[in-house]
């Protein structure tokens, strides 16, 4: 079953907003630090969703273009900067892709995606462009999270996601594998859009849910959603969470969050059919 993240993500624009996870001030001084960002830098923010990544750089004096390709995200994006005090016309909000921004050449001093990366595909165009519109030492950030997978609630609920949901089954999964194109574990697959000498950290937040923000978060996930949309399914999803509440009748669980900072990867071609392959030879596993 193939998954159309514009149409899934159009549809619960609004839970994403609400439900993802803020990105911590931690993270994003760190990146400040590292890339050594001024106030007035331009960044591009790719994959942009609801602008809850971007407009972390807009509080702390950026300048930030949202580039993402669903109208409702869009406007979801322009809703919640309207809400702030961030200046107008320290932002803008345009339609486009990872291969296809619409940007100018050389415009930008950071691209930044947050939990986005596993949409570029391919990730030999998404990394032709960005070398396209970044200046010559630009760099690019990704910000994945993903439950932590020793986390036995987390391996619970894969396991009955791949039983119940085909569209779990067949794609994004919250357990990846190595080896496997479509669910390669976070470093994997930074590995096939960064340059070699990318600068990369991970960490684990603990968070706490009730089963209502749970499954509010689940509609947030796209090979999830359609599975919880009907409502024999959602009342058999939330029959499985109430068996998985602890003893405070939340369930909790770690995230890991991996931040990697670089320049784009260069390939030879656009070619990405081998490209998973070739980079096991080239780390020799």
């Amino acid at each position: 079953m193939n998954i159309d993240p514009k149409e899934v993500f159009g549809r619960e624009a609004h839970h994403y907003h609400a439900r993802r996870l803020e990105y911590a001030d931690a993270d994003i001084d760190r990146i400040i630090n590292e890339t050594k960002l001024m106030p007035g830098t331009m960044i591009a923010d790719i994959g942009a969703g609801s602008g809850i990544l971007g407009r972390k750089f807009l509080e702390k004096g950026m300048q930030v273009v949202f580039v993402e390709p669903n109208r409702n995200m869009r406007d979801q994006c322009a809703v919640n900067l309207k809400a702030t005090s961030i200046a107008p016309n320290r932002y803008k909000i345009i339609d486009g892709i990872a291969s296809a921004s619409g940007l100018e050449a050389r415009s930008l001093d950071l691209i930044t995606i947050g939990d986005a990366l596993h949409w570029f595909e391919p990730a030999s165009a998404a990394t032709k462009e960005f070398r396209r519109i970044l200046k010559p030492e630009g760099k690019m950030v990704s910000i994945r999270r993903l439950p932590d997978a020793q986390n036995l609630f987390i391996q619970a609920l894969n396991s009955f996601l791949i039983n119940h949901a085909e569209a779990y089954s067949k794609g994004q999964r919250f357990i990846k594998v190595s080896g496997n194109s479509a669910n390669l574990p976070l470093l994997e697959n930074a590995q096939r859009f960064f340059s070699p000498d990318f600068v990369t950290y991970s960490r684990k937040i603990p968070v706490q849910y009730s089963i209502d923000q749970f499954m509010d978060y689940l509609r947030t996930v796209s090979s999830i959603a359609d599975y919880i949309s009907d409502d024999d399914n959602k009342t058999e999803m939330k029959k499985f969470l109430q068996s998985q509440v602890n003893e405070h009748g939340v369930i909790a669980f770690d995230w890991e969050v991996r931040v990697c900072i670089g320049t784009p990867r260069k390939y030879k071609t656009v070619d990405i059919s081998n490209e998973v392959t070739q980079l096991s030879k080239v780390r020799g596993s």
